[in-house]
């Protein structure tokens, strides 16, 4: 039992941090929004995991995820939400900076 609960919890930590790393990733890095990785994570949760639709741009327009997909990716988004959104918090004065566009040091 212990061994499961630590398996879980190892888990949860390695899964936490993707959207943070996919929305600060260098193909990212134009978006000047406040907590990106947060709003990725509620994007995620909302349009595929209740609506179907899919979180990247696909060529058939009316394709619709199966639903083994949407619980995934809403379970893996709820998990990650809260890592997120730390990290988010976190980087909020570097956010809010290049939004303002101030080019004066922190």
């Amino acid at each position: 039992m212990l061994f499961r609960c630590l398996s879980l919890f190892a888990l949860c930590l390695l899964l936490g941090g993707c959207a943070t790393s996919f929305v600060r990733s260098d193909i990212n890095s134009s978006s000047t929004e406040l907590y990106p990785a947060t709003r990725f994570n509620a994007e995620a949760i909302v349009e595929t995991g209740m609506k179907g639709e899919p979180l990247f741009v696909m060529e058939d327009p009316d394709y619709r995820e199966p639903t083994s997909t949407r619980v995934l990716t809403t379970v893996v988004s709820l998990i990650d939400l809260p890592f997120s959104l730390v990290t988010d918090t976190l980087f909020l004065p570097w956010d809010w900076k290049s939004r303002k566009g101030d080019d004066s040091e922190l």
